[in-house]
């Protein structure tokens, strides 16, 4: 078993408040936990964790939109408490066979005092069995329960419709891997069931064939199925984000509003690759292809009036839609050289290329190349060398390409660093990022 307490006890910080009150107060913290494992008997092992912390903090903020205008600064106290307990039960009935039991609970409670005051509980409880049916069949399989409350005090700007949520989650998996020629071809096939309080029942199968023609190589490829279900955040928000004054006196408001009819994200993943390893070396070579629907965007939508006659203001609805669609495709080729008992080399190069189509059913709310939020192309080598048995000297060069939508340019990273083990139990190093001194945004 082990014990454990952490304290962090941070000063005020220099920022202040509009007439010199202070404004960045102390932040603290007390954090701790224990594990304990048991040996039960020849067959049987428990492990129970658990562990819980206090927070308290405050922070400068202001809230407001480049739209509208920001409010005056803030000051903002925190406090956050948590925990969770956690126990997990293995068993082994024989050589060809085992199954595992978890149980696991967790709290949160977190309270801004001018911004969200929420308290969240779930309770998991998970089940998983493997047995090899024959030298050639292995069949794996499990369910679980998870049980989420979620509470929300609301206030003026910032609401979830309802305040209080229960979400019940139902899962069930299958594996079946058959070795249709022993070591030499696998296939993998199963599936994962859910059922969730949100879209209801989803289904994600998957497929891999795995082919190792000797001892060195290794060719694979796969299918699969995966969706990403919404969470209250998209369907029961409801934030005033900004405001402002028409011309003609009319007050103006942006709202956020969750959208209840908002289904899953879904993709089809395809992938494929080759591996080599022989005497000191390896080679890996992939390449995927990704499907997706109906991704979740932000659209604003044709405002209207709320209030009337009486006070009167013009709303402007931001809504979740299910309205981008496309495909990645891309590869990465890795390696691994062993070029002396001292020297050791890697290396890696990506390239990802990104075609997505946003449905404009509303209107987008950020203007962006949908196929530039990511770096094209990566690379990067990192060179291990031991100048004596006592100093390391390692290096490492990376390239990473521009990304479009955010303005940052393309740019090339050298780092060093050089080690010296004085001892079998102390070890001094220098280390320097960034060697060629060219300042970049990443």
């Amino acid at each position: 078993y082990r014990l454990y307490v952490k304290n962090t006890d941070r000063d005020q910080g220099l920022a202040a408040l509009p007439g010199g009150n202070a404004g960045d107060l102390p932040w603290k913290q007390i954090h701790g936990g224990g594990r304990a494992d048991w040996q039960v008997s020849s067959q049987d092992t428990l492990t129970i964790e658990a562990e819980a912390s206090t927070t308290d903090l405050s922070e400068l903020t202001h809230f407001g939109s480049l739209q509208f205008g920001f409010g005056p600064m803030m000051r903002m106290d925190t406090s956050y408490d948590s925990g969770d307990v956690s126990a997990q039960w293995k068993r082994k009935p024989s050589d060809t066979s085992d199954m595992r039991l978890q149980f696991f609970y967790e709290q949160h409670d977190y309270d801004q005092s001018i911004a969200i005051k929420e308290g969240f509980r779930v309770a998991d409880l998970d089940f998983q069995y493997r047995a090899a049916l024959s030298p050639r069949h292995e069949l794996m399989w499990g369910a679980g329960f998870r049980y989420a409350i979620n509470n929300q005090k609301n206030f003026g700007a910032y609401s979830f419709l309802p305040p209080n949520r229960s979400d019940p989650l139902y899962t069930g998996f299958f594996q079946d891997q058959i070795s249709i020629r022993p070591e030499k071809l696998v296939l993998t096939v199963g599936t994962k069931v859910e059922h969730n309080n949100y879209t209801g029942v989803e289904v994600q199968p998957g497929v891999r064939l795995s082919w190792t023609p000797g001892p060195h190589q290794e060719l694979w490829a796969s299918a699969a199925r995966a969706v990403s279900p919404p969470s209250r955040v998209y369907v029961d928000i409801q934030v005033d984000t900004g405001n402002g004054v028409l011309p003609d006196g009319t007050p103006i408001e942006t709202r956020l509003t969750g959208n209840p009819q908002l289904g899953s994200e879904k993709m089809i993943a395809y992938e494929g690759g080759y591996r080599l390893h022989y005497k000191g070396a390896s080679l890996d070579i992939a390449g995927f292809l990704n499907t997706y629907r109906d991704l979740r965007t932000l659209q604003s939508f044709p405002p209207f009036i709320e209030g009337a006659p009486l006070s009167p203001q013009l709303i402007v609805p931001l809504i979740y839609m299910p309205a981008e669609h496309g495909s990645t495709y891309g590869s990465e080729i890795s390696g691994q050289w062993q070029a002396s008992g001292r020297w050791r080399v890697s290396g890696s190069a990506t390239l990802l290329l990104m075609d997505l189509h946003e449905d404009l059913i509303g209107v987008p709310t950020t203007p962006r190349p949908l196929d530039g939020s990511s770096p094209a192309r990566q690379f990067q080598v990192h060179s291990y060398f031991d100048l004596t048995r006592k100093i390391e000297f390692d290096t490492a060069l990376y390239q990473v390409g521009r990304i479009a939508s955010l303005q940052v340019p393309a740019y090339v990273r050298i780092d060093a660093r050089l080690g010296w083990k004085l001892t079998h139990s102390l070890e001094l190093s220098l280390a320097s990022q960034n060697l060629l001194n060219h300042p970049h945004v990443e």
